[in-house]
């Protein structure tokens, strides 16, 4: 069974994907910041897996510092929307795309969550 360590585990994406990849078969590693969010993370997926049998070993915890080097091989980055529709939609434009960042300057882009996840960006 091939394991996967997913970073941000107790976030919305972080748990979806993490349902997704038990689904899948993987055997997942799951980062939180502080290991008492481990029972939520459970208890969000326990539920809507196809097979809940064995959870305990194919979903692991680990409380990580993002800013120590964790070896992993390979990084899948996830964002927000809120990257991106922080400015106004250009004329004849009916949807935001991957080419309109967010203006931190703009009313909602000065918003601390929206500017944050644009910096990060």
């Amino acid at each position: 069974m091939t394991k996967v360590l997913i970073t941000g585990a107790s976030g919305y994406i972080g748990k979806y994907v993490t349902l997704h990849l038990l689904n899948q078969g993987y055997e997942v590693r799951a980062s939180v910041r502080n290991l008492k969010k481990s029972d939520e993370v459970r208890d969000a997926v326990r539920n809507h897996l196809l097979d809940s049998s064995n959870l305990e070993t194919r979903l692991t915890f680990i409380e990580l510092d993002l800013e120590k080097d964790s070896g992993v091989k390979r990084v899948i980055l996830t964002s927000s929307v809120a990257a991106i529709y922080g400015c106004d939609l250009p004329n004849g434009a009916n949807a935001y795309d991957e080419t309109m960042w967010t203006d931190v300057e703009h009313p909602v882009g000065r918003v601390a969550y929206t500017k944050s996840k644009t910096l990060a960006e």
